[in-house]
């Protein structure tokens, strides 16, 4: 199971940018929105350092290391660095992200 990389938070939908980047930005990593349209995949891209992702509209399909789950807003994920990751848009439109890197 993945319980430990991936959490519900404290933020409430709409899931508000400017309380991700002060929030974020007390646990050391940068604030950055993502827009994917239908079905974008990103497969398999390798980070050296640590990485955060919530979703703040629509649906993301996310592997990491094999592991997948579903996506819902205000789900935030914790991808540690030298893990596979993958991320698929499976909403019915636009799914936007916001993303760091520590």
């Amino acid at each position: 199971m993945m319980s430990n990389l991936l959490s519900p938070t404290e933020f409430e939908t709409p899931v508000s940018q400017s309380d991700v980047v002060e929030n974020w930005s007390g646990r050391g990593y940068p604030c950055v929105l993502f827009v994917d349209p239908l079905g974008q995949r990103w497969e398999d891209v390798i980070h050296i350092c640590n990485e955060v992702v919530i979703l703040q509209d629509g649906r993301l399909g996310m592997e990491v290391s094999s592991v997948a789950v579903e996506m819902v807003p205000c789900d935030e994920i914790f991808i540690p660095k030298d893990a596979i990751p993958s991320v698929c848009n499976i909403h019915t439109g636009i799914s936007k992200w916001l993303y760091g890197y520590y």
